[in-house]
């Protein structure tokens, strides 16, 4: 003779619910779920990158940036600035993985943005 158990409500809601949702999968019936991006997750999905490579960009630890990706955090002035930047050229983070290139530079680096590619050659003046 099998044991009865008895559940409080909760549990058997609990149980009630598992039991539906296998019969649903049994059936062959999907949940399908809705979930909206962050600002920084919509930025970093155009840019391209892994977490630990957008938080790099951005200056920020990789936790920082999951925090902001799930919510729990909002960036700074400066970061929602670079974040917007992100969304709406992602080219211009993408040129900023790219190796720094000195080759047939007749400037000193540090004051040619012509070595990085893609900017088309433009030089700062000096101070």
């Amino acid at each position: 003779m099998p044991k009865t158990v008895k559940m409080d409500a909760e549990m058997q809601a609990f149980v009630n619910d598992v039991l539906e949702s296998i019969q649903q999968a049994k059936r062959g019936e999907r949940r399908v779920h809705h979930v909206t991006l962050t600002v920084a997750a919509q930025a970093r999905d155009k840019v391209g990158v892994s977490q630990s490579a957008f938080s790099k960009l951005l200056g920020v630890s990789l936790r920082t940036l999951q925090e902001r990706e799930q919510g729990l955090r909002q960036p700074s002035g400066a970061a929602q600035s670079l974040i917007r930047v992100a969304q709406a050229h992602p080219e211009v983070l993408r040129v900023l993985r790219e190796p720094v290139s000195t080759k047939g530079c007749t400037t000193q680096p540090t004051r040619c943005f012509g070595c990085l590619r893609g900017l088309g050659g433009v030089v700062r003046p000096a101070r």
